[in-house]
């Protein structure tokens, strides 16, 4: 999932599901793939008279997820639960639903699949529940509090739910985070996704913007955040031929995500969890703490960045706050 709100842009959120067959939509059909996107956006007095009735050809006949024309094509216009729209198969091979409220333009387009039949139903009811359902209430605010130099609020809700749909995850999802604003913002739930010879692991990622990987001082919260947690059977390595070396201002400097050796950090006990402190064994610039536990090994990673001491706190705090 990520949502997109970048001015002059429209506000979009995509759900996404499984991974997409190219040259086989048969194979796009739910429950193996399912891809939503929504999106809403400010309609000028010349965009709004075309929103609803785009000036497209109308779609071909039969089947049209077999087809690829590289253009937009107009299949109907609907009113669906009372709302009137324009139904549009995309370049992409979405069919989406357009209608507007006032100077408001929204579409909710769903990836087509084949018997394409089956698209247009399933997009009604979508758009069906999300044109009868109340308006969400504005967003409470979090309780904000002071730690250092960062401020600290309560994960969002959307984060917890995240977490709580992989059982096995909703122990070590963390209950305090640092505070990070960004317009975009992506969540990966993947459960049994880390294959390794002792079996699958579940992941659920979260970030705030986009890292700098040239400046690891800029990928300090609240401009950038990325966290994981990470359940399963082995695959995390304990032990390194390496001496443990204590965290040190300058670590973060001139590391990726694909050659930068790991620097095991020392065992810690944090939050009750008695485990090792390695970085760059994630990724290359994340901080992993990780412990094993009834047959499990648990790993909570954060994106480092520069003083690097400060990230080696945040990462104690946010895994001595998971499963309070």
């Amino acid at each position: 999932m990520y949502l997109e709100t970048f001015r002059g842009f429209p506000a979009t959120i995509s759900v996404e599901s499984g991974g997409q067959y190219y040259g086989d939509p048969r194979r796009n059909r739910p429950p193996r793939y399912f891809h939503l996107t929504v999106t809403a956006r400010h309609l000028g007095a010349q965009s709004a008279a075309t929103w609803v009735h785009p000036r497209l050809p109308p779609a071909s006949r039969g089947d049209a997820v077999r087809s690829d024309t590289g253009r937009a094509e107009l299949v109907s216009r609907p009113s669906w639960f009372g709302t009137a729209g324009s139904l549009i198969l995309t370049r992409t091979h979405d069919l989406a639903f357009r209608w507007r409220v006032g100077a408001a333009g929204y579409e909710m387009a769903l990836h087509a699949w084949a018997p394409f039949r089956e698209a247009a139903p399933t997009l009604r009811v979508l758009a069906g529940r999300a044109l009868a359902a109340p308006p969400f209430p504005p967003p409470s605010s979090s309780p904000v509090t002071q730690s250092g130099h960062l401020r600290w609020i309560a994960p969002p809700r959307w984060v917890a739910d995240a977490c709580a749909s992989v059982p096995r995850l909703a122990g070590i999802c963390p209950r305090t985070l640092p505070l990070a604003r960004s317009r975009f913002i992506s969540a990966f739930v993947a459960p049994r996704a880390i294959a390794c010879p002792e079996g699958r692991r579940d992941l659920v990622s979260v970030q705030w913007s986009a890292e700098d990987a040239a400046h690891p001082r800029r990928n300090r919260p609240p401009r950038f955040l990325h966290f994981e947690v990470s359940a399963g059977p082995g695959c995390l390595r304990f032990h390194f031929p390496h001496v443990p070396v204590a965290p040190r201002p300058g670590m973060m400097l001139r590391r990726d995500y694909g050659t930068s050796a790991p620097v095991p950090l020392g065992r810690y006990a944090w939050g009750g969890h008695h485990g090792l402190l390695v970085l760059g064994d994630c990724f290359g610039n994340h901080l992993c703490f990780r412990w094993r536990a009834h047959g499990t090994s648990y790993q909570v990673d954060l994106h480092g960045w520069e003083p690097f001491p400060e990230t080696v706190t945040v990462l104690r705090r946010i895994v001595a706050s998971a499963g309070s």
